[in-house]
């Protein structure tokens, strides 16, 4: 490298550190880097009692579900599936600004079929693709299910209409009724008329109530209670159904006790290429495992999902927030095939970090894009990697180099990488000392030895 443009690539939300080492230092970079690219989007205007609108009424910004199912219509979201449009399984229209832990949550729903099964999911994780799991306040056209507290993918009906069900450490379940199950249920406007939906969460009580009528309570401190998590809509399968919600609004509980609101969990997308360098080296899937499993162990709101090679699922990038990928580089890169697919990705914010011989590709295939992408790549003929043994004392004030300590590690480091020119000089994430020796074996003139 020149000057100052040695060791880590310059980072921003869609831009990710490089450094050289395939050990526990990548690793451990790897971690910071993910960490400082995950960043929530702006929060909505207030209206006057506090509340927040999740649905601007024109458009489903701010909200992820399957296009095949989801509409906006006069003001209205529409969820919809027909005799030539079915969903196969439960699919769920999901807000993606946050997971909220102690709130207020009001919302109008109507149906406008003779059948009809939906919910609205609170304090709930997202599966895969379009599915959650976690508490659902039930909505139904009739019968025992509106107004149920229920647990998708999970422990199943909670409580039923007019019920308090308080969950024990231990997970043992106490119920007690306060209201007729059948008195509750004629407050419940029928089908084409609006009804008004309350979802009170506070610490570890949820209240729901149905135009302006207690429907359950539930008091949960079972091991799989759950203190914040997603808001979505839900569409069962089954018959063909049409619901509407509007006038969708939150207020969260700004208190310390509630630190996850804004932060919302973010999907990390690791990438582990084909085995090729024997045991103990290069090893790209337990690598990235071990990666996943430190970010996950972090404390933080971050949830990551493992991939041999490429993903073939056509809904393996859903949600994604970050994409890392750790495999050979040159033309056996693994993302060379689908260089369209990850700049569409790129240009909806997506971040991407490449580790190790994943920054290396052909100038004249991903280079420009590796530039743009993530600041700079290892070019052939330009860039070099030796072996030696690097001692970094010194570390820059920069979010990649947070919690870093002095170390000399033994390994192959990358230098003199294609850096993007236009952009401002990256720091170094630490100062290297290399002799002169080192630098004439590199056998490269345009590399001005130190």
């Amino acid at each position: 490298m020149k000057g100052d443009k040695q060791g880590a690539i310059s980072l921003t939300r869609r831009e990710a550190v490089h450094i050289g080492a395939r050990t526990l230092l990548s690793t451990t970079v790897a971690v910071l880097t993910l960490l400082t690219l995950l960043v929530g989007g702006p929060a909505p205007a207030a209206d006057d009692e506090g509340f927040v609108s999740l649905f601007d009424g024109k458009t489903l910004q701010g909200w992820d579900g399957d296009e095949r199912f989801w509409r906006v219509d006069d003001g209205a979201i529409v969820g919809q599936t027909t005799p030539d449009n079915p969903t196969q399984g439960n699919t769920f229209l999901i807000w993606d600004k946050g997971e909220p832990a102690d709130f207020e949550l009001k919302f109008q729903h109507r149906i406008d079929t003779d059948w009809a099964n939906s919910g609205i999911q609170v304090r709930s994780q997202r599966l895969n693709g379009h599915r959650v799991g976690g508490y659902q306040p039930d909505i139904a056209h009739a019968g025992w299910i509106t107004g149920i507290m229920y647990e998708e993918a999970g422990r199943g009906v909670l409580a039923r209409r007019g019920e308090k069900v308080e969950f024990a450490a231990d997970g043992q379940k106490k119920a007690e009724r306060f209201a007729d199950e059948n008195e509750r249920l004629e407050h419940i406007r029928p089908r084409g008329e609006w009804n008004d939906y309350h979802v009170i969460a506070k610490g570890n009580r949820i209240v729901t109530k149905i135009n302006g009528q207690t429907m359950h309570e539930v008091i949960d401190d079972a091991p799989q209670a759950r203190t914040s998590g997603l808001i979505a809509f839900q569409l069962h399968s089954g018959p063909p159904m049409t619901i509407r919600f509007r006038n969708i609004r939150l207020k969260e509980d700004a208190t310390p006790s509630n630190p996850t609101s804004s932060n919302p969990t973010k999907k990390v997308v690791l990438i582990a290429g084909s085995p090729s360098h024997g045991y103990a080296s290069h090893e790209h899937y337990a690598g990235l495992k071990l990666l996943g499993e430190r970010l996950e162990a972090s404390g933080l709101p971050i949830e990551t999902v493992l991939h041999r090679d490429w993903p073939k699922e056509e809904d393996a990038f859903e949600g994604a927030d970050t994409i890392v990928i750790f495999s050979d580089g040159d033309g056996r890169h693994p993302m060379l095939p689908h260089l369209d697919q990850v700049a569409k990705m790129m240009e909806q914010g997506v971040g991407l970090a490449c580790l190790h011989f994943a920054v290396e590709v052909p100038k004249d295939r991903g280079g420009a894009q590796l530039r743009d992408w993530i600041g700079g790549y290892f070019e052939m003929h330009w860039s070099v990697n030796p072996f030696w043994t690097a001692e970094i004392k010194e570390f820059p004030d920069h979010p990649v180099a947070q919690g870093l300590r002095p170390f000399a590690l033994h390994d192959e480091w990358y230098y003199h990488m294609r850096f993007d020119e236009s952009r401002p000089p990256v720091p170094a994430v630490g100062k290297r000392y290399r002799t002169r020796q080192d630098a004439l074996l590199m056998a490269n003139e345009a590399l001005t030895p130190i």
